[in-house]
């Protein structure tokens, strides 16, 4: 399919292989790129609770401890950003903090959040 749409860019007088493995690498390339995204989205999707048998509550306190086992300039990072919502302007202007920075945290964050969370469940 992607060779149909793209016979547009054939020219003749250029060598056909070299134009057919161009679109099959930009094909590769977008296929890891999708991919990518979509392991994003997984790891996002780990972080929230998948039991139903939890109730918020419980929920709540295990995040709490989850959040308590973090170092020390972690937990404030998190906490605003991705339980009480507010955007990266926002919480690094209330921590007093670079947006850089609070990202680099949040980031960081999520990531020991991850990792605990696959540790608890092994």
């Amino acid at each position: 399919m992607a060779l149909h749409r793209a016979r547009q860019t054939f020219r003749p007088d250029g060598p056909f292989r070299a134009w057919y493995f161009a679109i099959v690498q930009n094909r590769c390339i977008d296929s890891l790129r999708a991919r990518k995204k979509q392991d994003a989205y997984h790891e996002h999707a780990a972080l929230e609770p998948s039991d139903p048998g939890l109730t918020e509550l419980d929920a709540s306190i295990y995040t709490g401890q989850l959040l308590s086992r973090l170092q020390p300039t972690y937990p404030e990072a998190f906490n605003l950003t991705r339980l009480q919502g507010r955007s990266i302007a926002e919480s690094a202007q209330h921590i007093g903090i670079s947006e850089v920075t609070l990202r680099v945290r949040v980031s960081r964050a999520i990531k020991m959040v991850k990792r605990m969370l696959q540790e608890d469940m092994a």
